[in-house]
């Protein structure tokens, strides 16, 4: 048992490894680029946290290819969480609302597979960031541009920079676990009609 979790280990060491170059290089290349390159420190700051909701708080399942093409399906679902937080931001009392809306609709939409359970998380961070203040909806464009860069940026990372091995397909990681309940099995007790 002890092998077998040492044997894991380093794979997911070099998972994690992969994941934190792609990351870095993403929310470096879209905050330098509109805070230093354009001046805006606006898009620069939505560039970084959409990079960071979905790229560190979300756990997409997949191959780089699929994660990639999840966060591009995504992009609109980001766009309408950024208006949605910018525009109920402006009392307390929306805000609060609006996260508990936010929220079980976000916590439903896990129903729909492991794809937008695992999205769930940044997608609520997408909602929380506008609702900090300032109340700025003048910003909006600014907030957007930098969100669409981000992801954008994300996406082609996720396709393209050490993507990672492709995972076992569901039946190669079914039949262990099913090969347990079997051997538990064939070990119980042929008969069990004497009276307790």
């Amino acid at each position: 048992m002890c092998g077998a979790r040492a044997g894991r280990r380093p794979a997911a060491y070099a998972a994690s490894g992969r994941r934190a170059i792609r990351l870095t290089l993403v929310v470096a290349a879209g905050f330098y680029f509109f805070r230093y390159g354009l001046d805006r420190p606006v898009a620069a700051t939505y560039a970084l946290f959409s990079v960071v909701a979905l790229g560190g708080l979300a756990r997409i399942p997949g191959t780089g290819r699929q994660r990639a093409a999840v966060v591009v399906a995504l992009l609109p679902v980001c766009w309408l969480l950024v208006i949605i937080g910018t525009c109920l931001s402006v009392r307390t009392w929306s805000a609060v609302v609006g996260m508990l809306v936010v929220g079980f609709v976000l916590a439903f939409a896990a129903v729909g597979g492991p794809r937008p359970a695992g999205a769930a998380p940044g997608l609520q961070l997408l909602y929380i960031l506008p609702s900090f203040p300032p109340y700025d909806p003048g910003s909006l464009g600014d907030r957007l541009i930098g969100t669409t860069t981000g992801l954008v940026l994300f996406a082609v990372a996720e396709a393209l920079i050490m993507p990672g091995p492709t995972p076992p397909p569901y039946r190669e990681r079914a039949a262990p676990a099913a090969s347990h309940p079997a051997g538990a099995a064939a070990l119980r007790p042929a008969s069990r009609d004497t009276p307790v």
